[in-house]
């Protein structure tokens, strides 16, 4: 299974970096290239533990969804603390941003591909 490990120092409490990573507004528009939107779920603001979201988007020219649930693992469930597990959240959703800037370039790399192809 492939793994993939990015790390991204952020001069921010983990507070600020947790809500930024759970606000669906801030998600939509750092996605705005690929058209990404939120069609179901909390389609606005921060997303609380247990919500869902359904995000449409169009890679490769194919329009696609996703449904994504948060679960946090704090409170009495086993494991790391509070703050360890907001900063797993936060590594996690800046792989994931890392992984959507690739998308956009492919995507931009066949949208020029296919406009060549039309000339």
């Amino acid at each position: 299974m492939p793994v993939i490990e990015h790390q991204q120092l952020i001069n921010a409490p983990v507070e600020v970096c947790f809500d930024l990573a759970r606000n669906v507004d801030i998600h939509t528009q750092t996605t705005s290239k690929t058209k990404e939107r939120a069609v179901s779920g909390v389609t606005e603001g921060l997303l609380e533990q247990g919500d869902t979201v359904t995000r449409e988007a169009i890679h490769f020219g194919i329009k696609q969804r996703l449904t994504a649930a948060l679960a946090i693992g704090v409170g009495s469930l086993p494991g790391p603390g509070l703050a360890e597990t907001n900063s797993t959240v936060s590594k996690i959703e800046e792989q994931i941003d890392g992984i959507q800037q690739q998308i956009v370039k492919m995507d931009n790399a066949i949208n020029q591909f296919q406009m060549r192809r039309r000339f």
